[in-house]
C-alpha cells in the first residue's frame, strides 16, 4: 500500500531545460515533458522526492499540497511513542 507524502513536485520553469531525466526516474508516471518543459500530474505525484534529487538543473522542489493527506511527522511520532512507553 502506498500513501502520499502530502507533497507534490513543482517545476521552476525558468530552470527547467526539458531534459526528461526527472520524468524517466518517476516510478509513478507523474512527470512528462511537453514543449520543452516538465509537467507534473499532481494526482499521480506521491511527493517521494526522487525527481527532485535527479534533476541536474535544480528545477524541481516539493511543495505541500492541501488536497493530499497530512504528512506524517515521523520523528514526533517516535518521540511520543517512546514517551508513552516510559509512562
Amino acid at each position: 500500500m502506498l500513501a502520499s507524502s502530502g507533497y507534490v513536485s513543482r517545476v521552476a520553469a525558468d530552470l527547467c531545460v526539458g531534459c526528461g531525466i526527472c520524468a524517466d526516474s518517476c516510478q509513478f508516471g507523474a512527470l512528462s515533458v511537453s514543449d520543452g518543459l516538465v509537467a507534473v500530474d499532481t494526482t499521480a505525484c506521491m511527493g517521494c522526492s526522487v525527481c527532485v534529487s535527479k534533476c541536474p538543473e535544480g528545477a524541481l522542489s516539493l511543495v505541500r499540497d492541501p488536497a493530499k493527506s497530512e504528512p506524517l511527522e515521523i520523528r514526533a511520532l517516535i518521540a511520543r511513542a517512546g514517551s508513552a512507553a516510559r509512562d
